[in-house]
C-alpha cells in the first residue's frame, strides 16, 4: 500500500504585524492531498492528482477571506502529479 502524507508550500509574514493569522497574511503556493484514490462526488481524483493555491486573509479566522482567492488544479491523466517532478513558481508584481 501506498502512503502518502500532504505536501505544502507556504508563505508566511516574518512578524505579526497586523494581528494574528489571517490577519498578517498567508500565502499556499501549493497544497495537495496525499490519498491516491481520494475522489469527490463525481469521480474527480481531489488526492494525489490536485493542487491548490491561497491567499489567506481576513480580520480573524472566522472572516478569512481565503473563497475568493482559492484555486485547483488538477493533473492530466498522463502527468500526475505525484509520478513526476513538478516546479512551482509565484510572480509578485506591485499590481
Amino acid at each position: 500500500m501506498l502512503a502518502l502524507r500532504d505536501k505544502a508550500i507556504w508563505l508566511l509574514p516574518k512578524s505579526e504585524r497586523y494581528g494574528g493569522w489571517p490577519a498578517s497574511g498567508e500565502i499556499d503556493l501549493m497544497e495537495s492531498r496525499g490519498n491516491v484514490n481520494l475522489t469527490d462526488i463525481v469521480g474527480r481524483n481531489i488526492g494525489v492528482n490536485q493542487f491548490g493555491s491561497t491567499v489567506h486573509f481576513g480580520p480573524n479566522w472566522k472572516y478569512d477571506s481565503y473563497s475568493h482567492t482559492h484555486y485547483t488544479k488538477n493533473a492530466k491523466t498522463d502527468m500526475e502529479f505525484h509520478e513526476i517532478f513538478h516546479d512551482y513558481e509565484m510572480l509578485w508584481t506591485p499590481g
